[in-house]
């Protein structure tokens, strides 16, 4: 058989290259030693440099995949140069497949590596592989993160009709079976509809063994519920996969994902990740899950026994940008800076990663399924690598940020001038008196009462100065006039009907609050601060959804636009609360002791920390007696969040002395594992070439690695050799000299 090419070379004329062909010797393997890769093993219509295709690989994971453009581009630039082809879309068809298995015999390559590698470490530890955890996971403490993404979500019926199965060898896509088993256990264990709160009086408590008041993770979950429902997600009507939820490491590296096929972020997804995620783990092993919504999962695993195998192995935080949604109670319990173990974790390694793939949306918005999964499998391999490159910027950022906070809180903790057991004494009776139980339902709606009365006793002088003023006027503005009296008729009977409904001893408290001036300002205090609290998130909410709209189509930019300025119409309405709360905390201050007021330079903040989550001289809850140091001394306050940061901060030096121990651990592991291959490839020329890039890319991270975390001390004693030889170190030095295309650059790090 004899075959004809045409090789074009922009710098000279067409060639024509004549190849003979037999079955030993096809012509895809003579094309492949050529360097040129065809679209099809026998019947073959097209072949590209294996140099393009490497550089369009490259080129792929760093903008939006694209063959139809690209193609375009190539056949206009042929055009200029004379260059015609048959058809159209001859081009566009053939070089899709050129890719496809051009992808696929590179991560079939890398796989193998991998996976001979793993075989050699086995051999060498002479134990089974399956009684070690996952690569990524061979460190004392895990901690994971969880997070949903709805803009990455795919089109009904678009795509699929050329969409051929296949599958990335290292996916990190959770089985659809597996979900659904899961999804199929929870709607076993909860009914469909659960019931209604009960309105019988009953006392707020605690559910099972949680530490959280029902009441406060009631309010969680309408915050949270109230945000979901202004969110635009995906519709069932128009798309077939409506998000992804992933779970990522402490490193920010994804280890599985969950195609969503529902509207709604369903709890079975996050316990889906999270028993997955303990099947690749000793059965020792403790993990913390940060989570936007962790109280409501802790919740549903402990009232319906989600998890059961490992409820005492799991501890549930919330996502600290997150954390302003919840109740004040709840940050107390589940803030990851009041929580033993977490350091300085912040569970937003999710949201880098969905910034780092939103330039997949439009393209994958039309794909089809197979296409769509193997896509974002290559752009998480790709982050994964260039991950493992820049690891050693990552913990020495890591490292700087923690000691720069440690020495900072250490030197407030020190002008507090107050003992950390008596700290830690009032810490715990914070916790105690802030999560308690409220009063009796029966009392709180008396009290309700009573302050809705005040309420509209105030409307009602209102009213009345309004008819007294249009009565002095006389303008004969006849409508404005009976507007004003019918309104002074309803709240004066609205008034009367829920005074009848007092008793007695309600109706000596309100008789004493109406005479109290004292009591009738905190009152008035505390309703303005508890509106303002509910404002705050609410534009916070708000101001996130804005800066998560990456897919700017011209619905969405009226949207955008709408909620830009109704989050600026809304501030200054939270800037008057504020200063009229302010106003009556001076008014207090010439009476007793006045609640702290509001900082308006830090209101929008809302961190774990600010005034505006306490109610000091506002709560008439608290015991009758001295205001107990924890609320009232203003160097206890002080001093219990700088010991609770000094803490933190300690754990995260601890496991950062961890992870630099495992860093030179498992490159040394990696380097004998690779050393053993090679042994064991005999005369595999492919294999032994395939480990020497393999062996000249630790060499580079070994280089690189070992400068750069040199001023973390380790947690234990580690040798002073990293193992590759002081020549083969010496010729990554040199590669090192020059700059490079892997270097990080100042714009890519992430300011801790």
């Amino acid at each position: 058989m004899n075959v004809r090419a045409l090789v074009t070379d922009i710098s000279s004329d067409l060639k024509k290259i004549s190849i003979n062909t037999c079955v030993c010797s096809p012509v895809a393997l003579q094309l492949i030693l050529r360097g040129l890769f065809p679209c099809a093993p026998q019947v073959l219509t097209l072949t590209v440099d294996v140099n393009l295709l490497h550089f369009i690989r490259e080129l792929f994971v760093r903008l939006s995949p694209n063959n139809s453009a690209f193609c375009a581009t190539l056949e206009a630039f042929l055009g200029e140069h004379n260059y015609k082809l048959s058809t159209k879309e001859s081009l566009r068809r053939h070089f899709g497949n050129v890719l496809l298995w051009y992808s696929n015999l590179i991560n079939a390559t890398s796989h193998t590596i991998q996976s001979c590698i793993e075989a050699s470490r086995a051999n060498l530890l002479n134990m089974d592989d399956r009684s070690r955890p996952s690569k990524y996971l061979r460190v004392p403490n895990f901690l994971i993160c969880l997070d949903v993404c709805f803009t990455q979500k795919r089109r009904k019926g678009k795509g699929d009709e050329c969409d051929l199965p296949r599958q990335h060898p290292d996916s990190v896509f959770i089985s659809h079976e597996d979900v659904q088993e899961m999804e199929d256990y929870v709607e076993e264990c909860r009914p469909s509809h659960p019931a209604t709160a009960s309105a019988s009086g009953d006392d707020d408590g605690y559910e099972g063994m949680l530490t959280i008041l029902k009441s406060v993770l009631d309010g969680c979950q309408d915050s949270f519920l109230a945000t979901v429902e202004k969110r635009e997600k995906a519709s069932m009507q128009f798309f077939v996969d409506t998000g992804l939820m992933a779970l990522l490491c402490h490193h920010d590296r994804v280890l599985w994902l969950v195609n969503m096929t529902l509207v709604g972020e369903r709890q079975h997804y996050a316990l889906t990740l999270i028993q997955c995620f303990f099947e690749h783990l000793p059965i020792s092993a403790v993990i913390g899950v940060l989570y936007d919504i962790a109280c409501q999962l802790h919740r549903s695993c402990v009232k319906w026994g989600f998890l059961q195998d490992f409820s005492n192995r799991i501890l549930f935080v919330i996502s600290i940008f997150h954390a302003y949604g919840h109740q004040w109670p709840c940050q107390v319990i589940y803030h990851p800076r009041k929580c033993v173990g977490f350091g300085l974790t912040d569970g937003e390694g999710c949201e880098h990663f969905w910034s780092a793939i939103k330039i997949l949306i439009l393209s994958l918005h039309i794909s089809g399924y197979h296409q769509w999964l193997f896509t974002i499998d290559t752009q998480v391999k790709h982050l994964d690598e260039q991950s493992l490159r820049s690891l050693e910027h990552w913990l020495g950022r890591k490292w700087a940020s923690c000691r720069s906070k440690r020495m900072a809180a250490e030197e407030e903790l020190d002008k507090c001038k107050v003992r950390t057991d008596i700290l830690c004494k009032q810490w715990a009776e914070q916790i105690k008196q802030q999560t308690r139980p409220m009063l009796k339902r029966s009392n709180n709606k008396a009290k309700e009462m009573i302050e809705n009365i005040i309420v509209l006793q105030k409307v009602l002088d209102n009213h009345k100065a309004t008819v007294h003023e249009l009565e002095q006027r006389l303008m004969g503005d006849i409508d404005l006039l009976t507007i004003s009296e019918l309104n002074r008729t309803v709240v004066t009977q609205a008034i009367t009907r829920k005074k009848a409904a007092l008793s007695i001893d309600d109706h000596a408290r309100l008789t004493a609050l109406a005479n109290n001036s004292i009591l009738q300002i905190c009152m008035n205090a505390r309703t303005l601060k508890l509106c303002i609290r509910e404002r705050l998130p609410q534009r916070k909410f708000e101001l996130e959804w804005l800066e998560r709209s990456y897919r700017q189509t011209i619905n969405n930019r009226k949207l955008t636009s709408h909620m830009e300025s109704a989050v600026k119409r809304r501030e200054p309405g939270i800037l008057k609360l504020t200063k009229t709360y302010n106003k009556l905390c001076k008014d207090l201050s010439d009476l007793t002791k006045a609640p702290r007021p509001i900082e308006t330079n830090v209101l929008f903040k809302l961190n774990v920390d600010d005034d505006i989550w306490q109610d000091i001289g506002l709560d008439d809850e608290v015991e009758s007696g001295p205001v107990p140091p924890w609320l009232g001394d203003e160097k206890v306050r002080v001093g219990i969040k700088n010991l609770l940061l000094v803490d933190r901060c300690k754990e995260e030096e601890a496991r950062l002395q961890e992870k630099r121990c495992a860093m030179q651990k498992w490159l040394m592991e990696q380097w004998n594992c690779l050393e053993h291959a090679s042994g064991d490839a005999g005369d595999d020329e492919d294999l032994k070439y395939q480990l020497d890039l393999w062996r000249h890319h630790l060499c580079n991270l070994c280089m690189t690695w070992q400068g750069q975390v040199c001023f973390i001390p380790c947690a234990r004693e580690m040798p002073a050799s990293w193992d590759p030889s002081q020549e083969q170190l010496h010729d990554a030095a040199v590669y090192q000299v020059t700059g490079a295309w892997d270097e990080i650059d100042d714009d890519s790090t992430t300011k801790e």
